[in-house]
């Protein structure tokens, strides 16, 4: 399994910032590009060669994961979608299942939150059981045991994006997916591999980060509006989970 996060500048031939790597002059001469419009947030898929580039015209934060070829088709085997096991170009996907995962992953890039062998397998190729169920029409075989079905976990996470600037409790969630607060605390983390305190947390410094960037409102303002009434933790949590203060994401507009 590979992990790399980079800043990507969007132009052809133009560096790209590797974390903890330095800049790299990539030639993208022969490369083809495609200039759909992308999300914060969103999903992109590769397959083989050649590459497809997407290109943004701002700088973008890209968090790569990679996993081997022996991994990849035993998910696809046991999904029985072998022939969809290298995936395929597919940019613009919204999940915030995936993006939940791959959060997981940017953290332990960073080090600031070690993952455990058994747990990173199990993430990666949850991952890849989510894409290929998503997007190639492979059925699970099972369902994780005790994890929320797909429904549930579905009403759920579009019930916390909408009322992020709004208190949410465990039991407006268990309320969302029609059980008791302990069964659901148990189930959403068996489908999402993180507590749904966690998972609102990483939520809210990202709609957080989007609007510093994108939006002239005072970095206070933001901060209490997602539930931050102390901006000194604010501020520590935002440097933990996005890699550096929030002063620096509204400089980098």
């Amino acid at each position: 399994m590979r992990i790399t996060e980079y800043m990507y500048g969007g132009t052809n031939g133009e560096f790209i910032e590797f974390t903890n790597v330095g800049s790299a002059a990539i030639d993208m001469t022969n490369w083809s590009f495609s200039d759909n419009a992308e999300m914060p947030g969103a999903v992109s898929l590769t397959g083989g060669e050649p590459v497809e580039w997407l290109r943004t015209s701002n700088p973008a934060e890209v968090v790569e994961v990679s996993a081997s070829i022996a991994l990849r088709r035993a998910v696809a085997s046991e999904l029985r979608a072998e022939a969809h096991a290298d995936l395929a170009d597919l940019h613009g996907w919204e999940n915030r299942h995936a993006w939940a995962i791959v959060d997981r992953f940017r953290w332990a890039a960073r080090g600031v939150r070690q993952l455990a062998d058994l747990e990173r397998d199990a993430l990666l190729r949850r991952l890849y059981g989510i894409v290929l169920c998503e997007k190639f029409g492979a059925r699970l075989a099972e369902q994780h045991r005790g994890a929320l079905d797909a429904r549930r976990l579905r009403r759920v996470l579009d019930f916390v994006e909408v009322h992020l600037t709004t208190e949410l409790t465990l039991v407006r969630l268990a309320q969302t997916a029609c059980l008791s607060t302990y069964h659901f605390a148990r189930a959403f983390k068996a489908a999402m591999g993180v507590t749904p305190h966690q998972y609102v947390a990483a939520r809210r410094l990202e709609q957080a980060r989007l609007r510093i960037q994108t939006t002239s409102e005072r970095i206070e303002a933001i901060a209490q509006d997602v539930g931050y009434s102390n901006i000194s933790h604010f501020r520590r949590q935002f440097r933990a989970r996005i890699g550096f203060l929030p002063s620096a994401a509204r400089v980098q507009i």
